[in-house]
């Protein structure tokens, strides 16, 4: 699969090293992402998401360090690239949309000039050209009435509308590869619909592969093509959507889809994982998992399992699907 790979992290562990102790955020982590295609990244909080996204970025700040791995994107490795040469890959050949427009957004400035100012640092337009650029890159990702939003400030928006100009930002210069960090989480449920189906159109028009990190195993089935699950620093399932949510092989994996609540089913109370998820500075040997996996072996305690396939393109990282 990694010969037609466009995006490979192969053995990813970022740690940050604090006060308390060496917290190992990442430890292992591994998935692709093919050209055109949508990827999903699902798990509770503190698994690892958004610093996977951050790492593939190079925007992870100290105390946080990538300490080992590989990033091939376009099988160039971004861990090797200089800081200038990462300046010119965000945004041109990967870009993020994160979860709070308002935080991202500059408060007094107005939204076209941030808009702006893409075409003025990686094109070096001159603002006459940014401009004409800025309005007409609004134009096709149809924000309505242009001129007039250009002008005017983020907080004069609404919350979806802020997340469209977070879209425009982000997709300016037709980067091959976007992270969405849980676009919607701020959003009402019917703007939600919306902008989903407003990313939708805009990776068919753009032809763009994606990343999505979110909590929601509904977006994941409604956007994407594959999926990796990830728990306490590692990827522990990763394959086809309908493979993973439908017929899910790890433990945790058949764990988060049970606490999903259904229209079909009257429970008076939701299922939960038992447990918490471990302390990084001082995780689990073996599987993390084990401590709350209620399938857990004696192996399991002592032995860390790899990736194993168990389907065409359907990885699993559990003893139980061992030899």
């Amino acid at each position: 699969m990694e010969e037609d790979s466009f995006l490979t992290v192969r053995d990813l562990k970022t740690q940050f090293f604090t006060y308390e102790g060496t917290v190992q955020a990442l430890d292992g982590v591994n998935f692709q992402v093919k050209e055109n295609e949508a990827v999903g990244l699902v798990g509770e909080t503190g698994c690892g998401k958004s610093v996977t996204a951050l790492s593939i970025l190079r925007l992870v700040r100290p105390p946080g360090y990538i300490v080992a791995g590989e990033i091939l994107y376009k099988k160039e490795n971004l861990l090797s690239k200089t800081e200038q040469e990462m300046r010119t890959i965000r945004g041109k050949g990967i870009s993020m949309v994160f979860q709070d427009p308002t935080n991202c957004l500059n408060p007094v400035m107005k939204v076209g000039d941030q808009i702006s100012e893409l075409f003025i640092h990686h094109q070096k337009s001159s603002k006459s050209e940014a401009r004409k650029e800025t309005l007409e890159l609004m134009e096709n990702l149809d924000l309505p009435d242009a001129r007039r939003l250009y002008g005017q400030y983020p907080h004069e928006f609404s919350g979806g509308m802020r997340q469209r100009i977070m879209l425009a930002i982000a997709l300016g210069l037709r980067p091959g590869l976007v992270i969405f960090d849980e676009p919607t989480t701020n959003l009402d449920v019917t703007t939600q619909a919306e902008i989903l189906e407003y990313i939708k159109q805009l990776e068919e028009k753009y032809e763009m592969a994606s990343i999505w990190i979110t909590h929601n195993l509904g977006i994941v089935a409604n956007m994407c093509d594959r999926v990796a699950v990830m728990y306490a620093g590692s990827v522990v399932e990763v394959g086809g959507v309908s493979k993973v949510l439908l017929n899910p092989a790890h433990p945790y994996t058949q764990m988060l889809q049970k606490c999903v609540p259904r229209l079909n089913q009257e429970k008076k109370r939701l299922e939960v994982i038992s447990g918490t998820v471990p302390d990084l500075t001082n995780p689990p040997k073996g599987c993390r998992f084990h401590p709350r996996c209620p399938l857990a072996m004696e192996k399991c305690k002592t032995e860390r399992p790899g990736q194993m396939e168990i389907g065409r393109e359907h990885l699993v990282a559990c003893w139980l699907h061992g030899k």
